[in-house]
């Protein structure tokens, strides 16, 4: 999972990308391919996506690659230039 500057997590699990956004002390709204799922508790969520990646490693190495996760950067204004 990625944290972003303006307190917006990004992953991709099982091909799918899963964007939180932290909205209080331990709330956030989820978004799955960028349609609105709901809120929840942050920290459930969060340890959640961290055991589906460690089950497989392999979404990590894919993701940085993606080029999803640029267009989910530029989205949220983050100068991602090298």
């Amino acid at each position: 999972m990625i944290r972003l500057l303006d307190r917006t997590y990004v992953s991709l699990i099982n091909g799918r990308l899963v964007k939180l956004v932290l909205l209080s002390d331990n709330r956030c709204e989820i978004y799955i391919n960028k349609e609105f799922r709901g809120i929840g508790p942050f920290d459930y969520i969060k340890e959640q996506i961290n055991l589906l990646e460690k089950l497989q490693p392999r979404t990590r190495v894919g993701y940085i690659e993606d080029s999803v996760l640029f267009q989910e950067l530029n989205e949220t204004n983050i100068d991602i230039k090298v």
